[in-house]
């Protein structure tokens, strides 16, 4: 998975990748980490380029989620494409996510 992320004032756009996988949760955090340290309003995670997502990704998304919201901030996914959108709709994530 490859990421990259830019700093708008106080919002920030993080963009993923590939697939969001078990392998690659780790490293998404540490981007989450980094993010959250100078966003403290909206941040958006651009996941047009995600081909896959597994529950570790989600469980990543909703984490970060969680953190953004205690810091002060929202989060939004940009670019959910039908197929992520099927796997987040399978575990009942679409009512806690926010979307674009």
């Amino acid at each position: 998975m490859r990421f990259d992320f830019s700093r708008l004032g106080p919002d920030a756009w993080i963009r993923f990748e590939g697939d969001f996988t078990l392998a690659h949760a780790r490293r998404a955090r540490s981007v989450f980490d980094k993010v959250i340290g100078f966003a403290t309003g909206r941040i958006t995670v651009d996941l047009t380029d995600v081909a896959y997502i597994d529950s570790s990704g989600l469980a990543t998304l909703v984490d970060a989620s969680q953190r953004i919201r205690k810091a002060g901030g929202t989060m939004r996914l940009h670019g959910v494409h039908d197929r992520l959108m099927a796997v987040i709709d399978l575990v009942g994530l679409r009512s806690i996510l926010a979307f674009e």
